[in-house]
């Protein structure tokens, strides 16, 4: 039999009516088409949630309170919980659909095999084949680009929910005057003078508002420890400036040498053992020719607290959906592609410190 392989790595010979979803599936397989957001997830500690209703509000517990004593046999009391006010979400749904020719759904119609189809046919599946991975590229860099936006977007409010939204107790995230329940005179600040650019003694003053940061409950909030980093978020423009900054010998930072055999772009920086991690979307554009955030801007993460606490989360309804049909109405061939999620924070500002830079 007589295959048709093109240059992006896709052998077919389907029968023309089970080319369609042939094509589309054999594309998606040949690549790692999600690898960006899934690379960009794993870095900002992006945990994936998916709602059992709609209208569903999450909330987490902020600390945990030691065991109370008890006489013998006494009833038990009821745990005392801690939890943040609860937040609403809102899904918002993307798309974007591929319409190919009148003849080329003709030939889908017929029984033969494409290597006996005109080349203009084959060139149509080509092109088809490659769209079709662009369709999933696309929805994939949505989601790096709303995953980055829930950072830089949210130095004030002005959204209900989503990128810009408030934080569950009606703050900004990044904010001076966070309160603590069990301790109403006390607030906390995880966010750095605006127009700050990264210098060391900054660098020092984020980690240390990371370190005083306390829970609902009075408690410290935990921080890294054995293998774990805190996180150093930077544009790609600043990359060289930060790794001078945490390479400075007169600083006492030096890249780790310990037993994980110097992990690439892990530093001790005075004591704190620091990670630098590059976003290529901060100074970027989207669809729409806004710039994400600016190229000066930073972020410190505690990454335990953000992961233990699940406080940024990535909500959706389905999985990303791509599926293909013909216009009974215009007789044209129609791939599509659907995603419903979002991606938003429900108290990370209790482990994640911004610094606002508004000047381009």
């Amino acid at each position: 039999m007589t295959y048709i392989k093109f240059n992006n790595g896709v052998t077919l010979n389907w029968w023309g009516n089970e080319t369609l979803n042939a094509l589309i599936t054999e594309s998606v397989k040949q690549e790692n088409l999600v690898e960006e957001s899934k690379d960009l997830k794993a870095k900002l500690m992006y945990t994936n949630k998916r709602p059992l209703q709609i209208n569903e509000e999450f909330g987490s517990i902020n600390g945990v309170n030691e065991l109370p004593l008890m006489n013998e046999n006494e009833t038990k009391e009821e745990m005392e919980r801690i939890i943040w006010p609860k937040k609403w979400f809102k899904i918002v749904e993307r798309g974007w659909k591929l319409t190919e020719s009148f003849l080329f759904t003709e030939w889908l119609r017929t029984a033969q095999p494409l290597s006996w189809a005109k080349e203009s046919i084959q060139g149509k599946a080509l092109d088809l084949s490659e769209n079709s991975s662009s369709l999933i590229k696309s929805a994939d860099l949505a989601s790096a680009i709303n995953m980055v936006e829930v950072l830089t977007k949210w130095f004030s409010i002005t959204a209900a929910n989503g990128a810009g939204s408030a934080t569950p107790k009606g703050k900004a995230l990044f904010a001076t005057d966070h309160t603590i329940y069990k301790l109403p005179w006390v607030t906390f600040s995880n966010k750095i003078a605006d127009n700050w650019v990264l210098t060391a003694a900054r660098l020092q003053i984020a980690l240390d508002l990371l370190k005083s940061a306390r829970l609902e409950n009075g408690q410290k909030v935990k921080q890294p420890k054995g293998k774990d980093a805190y996180k150093l978020f930077v544009s790609r423009e600043w990359a060289v400036t930060a790794r001078e900054i945490l390479n400075t010998a007169w600083n006492k930072a030096w890249p780790y040498t310990g037993s994980w055999l110097n992990a690439v772009n892990q530093f001790y920086f005075d004591w704190n053992f620091v990670e630098l991690v590059e976003i290529d979307q901060l100074w970027d554009y989207d669809r729409d020719g806004n710039v994400i955030g600016s190229t000066n801007m930073w972020f410190v993460m505690n990454p335990r607290y953000i992961r233990e606490a699940k406080a940024l989360k990535e909500i959706d309804l389905y999985d990303k959906r791509v599926k293909s049909y013909i216009n009974d109405e215009t007789d044209q061939t129609i791939v599509d592609i659907r995603k419903w999620d979002t991606y938003d924070h429900f108290g990370a500002e209790y482990g994640i410190v911004g610094a606002l830079w508004t000047v381009a």
